[in-house]
């Protein structure tokens, strides 16, 4: 297995290598890992076998970075080689990012099938590169398949963790410590955060918990300390309506579960999980994401009519919480939404990718 980079390429291998581990009827199958090992990576590379690999990142724009990146494409090409040679796949399987470039190149070189799989709804740069070489192309969403007809794709769908909960919406909010006569908002920026969005909810921190109850994924930055001190600076009163988190992990699916309507990026691994569980989003699309990837995703859900969109350069404290107040005051419009998210569904992407991989096993 590679890919990584982002949570988003990282993550559908963590849920494949969760599907594998509570499945009876799988082939006994040895995973193994390249990657950088850096960031989301580490969190795989802890449970599987594990080489760490140099790679360079294909950047779009000027970096003086990128004159090294060639050099770090090649040291990986050549410690790639190594280790499949040492470890005789009979499968790579990749996610993209630039730290899956030089291992598909290796195994292509090698002669080893190579299994590419892409989460958002237009190639990424690394695997639009990597398509060519690769003996099975798979993806998330069934319009990509029009976009690239040339290259045969099969439609499986983006793997997910298990973040489904038997707890009803009101059994979530009691087990996370909230009310249930109130709605909740789940405000989340990807695995990194959203500085913008943070700072955003923070300047009218108040007046959000007038009217609803909020869970703040803020990423591993200084936005946790910050809206951490200014919850505590709250009446008593709104104090309980809110929980600051740096990352939500364990509690994910207590979470979404609980929460009336999820406000944050819209990175292929929260769409996915939007679209799973048939979650209302208010979704403000990252600006700088690759190929404007983030754009397209959220535009996904615009046109089935389970989401809105707020453009970053229109994001502002007054509008976000307006738009937010709006759609809490009609909940048949979210229930709408909700359901309307199904026709975007295509249950089983694990078990379907497990059953391109086990062809070569």
């Amino acid at each position: 297995m590679t890919g990584g980079g982002t949570g988003g390429h990282v993550v559908p291998l963590l849920a494949l290598l969760e599907y594998a581990q509570g499945q009876s009827d799988l082939p006994p199958l040895q995973l193994y890992y390249l990657a950088t090992g850096r960031g989301m990576e580490a969190e795989l590379a802890a449970q599987v076998s594990f080489t760490r690999i140099h790679s360079g990142k294909l950047r779009r724009y000027f970096s003086w970075s990128n004159l090294l990146s060639p050099l770090a494409i090649v040291l990986g090409m050549v410690e790639s080689w190594s280790a499949l040679r040492r470890i005789q796949p009979q499968v790579v399987f990749s996610t993209g990012g630039y730290v899956s470039v030089p291992v598909v190149c290796a195994a292509k070189v090698l002669g080893i099938p190579v299994i590419l799989h892409e989460q958002t709804t237009q190639f990424g740069l690394a695997n639009r590169l990597m398509a060519p070489l690769a003996t099975k192309v798979l993806v998330s969403w069934q319009s990509t398949l029009e976009q690239y007809p040339h290259l045969q794709a099969k439609w499986v769908g983006n793997p997910v963790r298990f973040i489904s909960s038997t707890q009803t919406m009101a059994q979530a909010k009691h087990t996370l410590g909230l009310r249930v006569d109130l709605p909740l908002v789940f405000v989340g920026g990807g695995a990194q955060g959203s500085h913008v969005i943070n700072q955003t909810v923070l300047e009218k921190l108040p007046q959000w918990l007038e009217q609803t109850q909020m869970v703040i994924s803020t990423g591993p930055n200084a936005d946790f300390t910050a809206l951490q001190a200014a919850a505590h600076k709250l009446p008593a009163s709104l104090q309980t309506r809110i929980l600051v988190e740096e990352f939500v992990g364990q509690q994910l699916a207590t979470v979404y579960a609980a929460a009336d309507l999820f406000v944050g990026r819209s990175g292929a691994g929260t769409v996915s999980e939007l679209i799973v569980l048939q979650k209302p989003s208010l979704l403000v699309p990252l600006l700088k994401s690759a190929g404007g990837e983030q754009q397209h995703n959220a535009q996904l859900l615009v046109v089935a009519g389970g989401a809105v969109v707020i453009p970053q350069h229109d994001l502002n404290p007054t509008h976000l919480l307006a738009t937010v107040s709006t759609l809490l005051r009609d909940m048949s419009k979210l229930q709408r939404m909700s359901t309307q998210l199904k026709v975007l569904q295509k249950p089983d992407a694990s078990a379907a990718i497990w059953a391109e991989i086990v062809v070569f096993a």
